[in-house]
């Protein structure tokens, strides 16, 4: 999946900062579960993002 930090692995970007947030580098995982944009959107539609790829709804977790 393409990301700025996949792109700058590949030596095709040279800044892979987040243009949302632009705190943090941009990997696929970011946007969905790390991006400081993304985590306050989380809490308020109840889902609580985790470090790991489980991410929690309620009382189900998902992989």
């Amino acid at each position: 999946m393409p990301s700025l930090g996949n792109l700058k692995s590949r030596r095709l970007r040279e800044d892979a900062l987040c243009p949302i947030c632009k705190e943090e580098e941009e990997t696929v995982a970011h946007p969905c579960r790390d991006c400081a944009f993304t985590k306050p959107v989380l809490q308020e539609v109840g889902v609580a993002p985790s470090s790991t790829n489980m991410i929690k709804v309620g009382n189900n977790s998902y992989y």
